[in-house]
């Protein structure tokens, strides 16, 4: 659907609600939801802890990353030095033929 961009009516009159209805028909609830849907994927995908000291450039600062982000990523390599994926591996490299390599496509 295609929307004015100054008034957030749409362009093509039919049977569809405005994009203001469909909002103002969000439940509380499904808000409620989404916001936690939101925290959670802020700690996967942030590096570092959200704060308001945080400087622009943390690295040049001498701050790590302490993020969740840096500790998922810190256990997988964990997991991979420890060989819990060499099954997989193990696995794939009987399935594959060395010359039809294809980087991309490795499990481990």
């Amino acid at each position: 659907a295609k929307f004015d961009k100054d008034t957030c009516q749409r362009v093509a009159k039919n049977s569809q609600p405005d994009l203001q209805s469909v909002l103002e028909a969000i439940s509380a609830e499904e808000i409620s939801r989404l916001r936690q849907g939101v925290t959670k994927a802020a700690f996967a995908y942030s590096y570092y802890q959200q704060k308001r000291s945080l400087p622009d450039n943390p690295l040049r600062e001498g701050d790590l990353p302490n993020g969740g982000a840096a500790h998922i990523l810190i256990q997988a390599l964990e997991e991979r030095a420890e060989g819990k994926l060499w099954p997989a591996c193990e696995k794939e490299l009987e399935n594959t033929d060395p010359s039809q390599d294809h980087i991309n496509r490795f499990l481990c």
